[in-house]
């Protein structure tokens, strides 16, 4: 029985192995000539043929009747057997270019352009091309210019703050894109973070239009130039000014041995202030509400001697002002402009 089994499995076993080695050829070309569809994407790159124009608008239609921008992607429905197929996948490159017609001068009408595998450099290989999806885009054109066109600093300003500084180096820069959409793009340059007191550094230039996508405004507008400008801000609290025609005025003198009084003609002065808009406000309040509040000039420390009279002068710098933050300054007063420094004297007084 052993006997018996041994010649069935092993004898004449070349003429089995032969069998067997036909066999596996035969599957193996009947499987990869079987016929099969295959659908696959390829990213398309829409380029006009003639340089002086520009795409500015693409958009596909859906199955569904959908309008849509075009998404930059293609669906290839082919039919071939698996080797081919596969020779095909393997040859397909990652994404095309396909150079559209776009004659024609300004903006042109929408016109529609079909896919087909010559415009796209497809591998030559023996697939079917069955169809596109979407078989077709509806394209817009326009002529390609350039521009020279102001950067502005775009930035939030704290509540309360106001702008100091604000310098783009350089002003303007050249752009080239589509006539119709470079007349209404605005180029700002932003700071990544909030501007607390002062920014100085390289901002990139961001393309901004008002109704168009930035994407696609971004794909469409190019630096001639350069890409990023000099940006410096300088901020401070919001500055504000209040004109007081009344203002009684104190002098502060060193000590003396002997009686003095000091002549001055004007008992109160007028005076400007400018400061913080919140220090303003309450000094405004203040010199309102209270009858007593002064502003001082320091008599200057001379060798005083109770024979002479000593002159001296002040201007509206050199007036203290207390209880108030040190950024008010005292300013000239419109109706003193063009009139020199207060005159003053300091005179011993002679006592029997």
């Amino acid at each position: 029985m052993v006997a018996w089994l041994r010649g069935a499995l092993l004898g004449n076993w070349r003429n089995k192995g032969v069998a067997l080695f036909f066999a596996a050829i035969i599957w193996f070309v009947a499987y990869q000539s079987e016929l099969q569809n295959e659908e696959l994407s390829v990213r398309v790159k829409l380029l006009p043929k003639q340089p002086t124009r520009v795409l500015v608008l693409a958009e596909e239609r859906r199955r569904g009747g959908e309008v849509l921008p075009f998404s930059g992607v293609v669906s290839v429905r082919i039919n071939g057997s698996r080797r081919q197929l596969d020779e095909f996948r393997q040859m397909l490159p990652a994404r095309v270019e396909v150079l559209v017609d776009a004659a024609g001068e300004g903006d042109a009408e929408r016109r529609t352009y079909f896919f087909n595998a010559d415009d796209m450099t497809l591998p030559r290989t023996p697939v079917e091309i069955v169809q596109f999806e979407p078989a077709s885009v509806d394209l817009v054109f326009d002529d390609r210019v350039e521009q020279q066109k102001p950067v502005n600093p775009v930035y939030p300003v704290r509540e309360g703050w106001e702008k100091v500084v604000e310098k783009v180096d350089p002003p303007a820069v050249r752009v080239s894109g589509p006539r119709s959409i470079l007349e209404k793009v605005r180029l700002v340059a932003e700071p990544s973070a909030l501007v607390r007191e002062r920014f100085d550094g390289t901002v990139p230039i961001q393309v901004r239009h008002e109704s168009a996508e930035g994407v696609q405004v971004r794909n469409v507008v190019s630096f001639l130039d350069r890409s990023s400008v000099n940006l410096t801000l300088q901020l401070q609290v919001r500055q504000r000014e209040y004109s007081a025609e009344s203002v009684k005025v104190r002098f502060l003198v060193p000590p003396l041995r002997f009686p003095f009084k000091v002549a001055f003609e004007d008992a109160i002065v007028p005076v400007r202030f400018r400061g913080p808009e919140r220090e303003i406000q309450r000094l405004e309040a203040r010199i309102a509400e209270d009858p007593t509040f002064f502003v001082a000039v320091e008599v200057p420390a001379y060798n005083l001697t109770p024979e002479q009279v000593y002159n001296f002068t002040f201007t509206e710098d050199k007036l203290l002002l207390f209880g108030f933050s040190k950024e008010v300054q005292l300013l000239q007063h419109p109706s003193r402009e063009g009139r020199g420094p207060w005159q003053c004297s300091l005179v011993p007084v002679k006592t029997e």
